[in-house]
């Protein structure tokens, strides 16, 4: 399975049931999501699709600290 396809079936579950690296890919496949309606001018699809990558990550204290930079790295806007 790749890792969109991996973002796809962890999208199913509600957030309680995903693993952290779910929660992860879930993420940055929000935020692919996000980019692209931005790009095709469709800004409240984009912003909600935003949204939905930070709440996802949002609550990482128990993520380990190699998790959080990967989640940072992939779900949450560069630079």
């Amino acid at each position: 399975m790749g890792p969109h396809a991996a973002a796809r079936h962890a999208q199913a579950k509600d957030s309680w049931e995903m693993s952290d690296e779910e929660k992860v890919a879930a993420a940055a496949a929000a935020k692919d999501a996000g980019n692209a309606a931005f790009k095709a001018g469709r800004w409240a699809r984009a912003a909600k699709k935003y949204k939905a990558a930070t709440d996802g990550i949002s609550y990482d204290d128990k993520f380990s600290e190699e998790l959080k930079r990967q989640a940072r790295r992939r779900a949450l806007p560069h630079d």
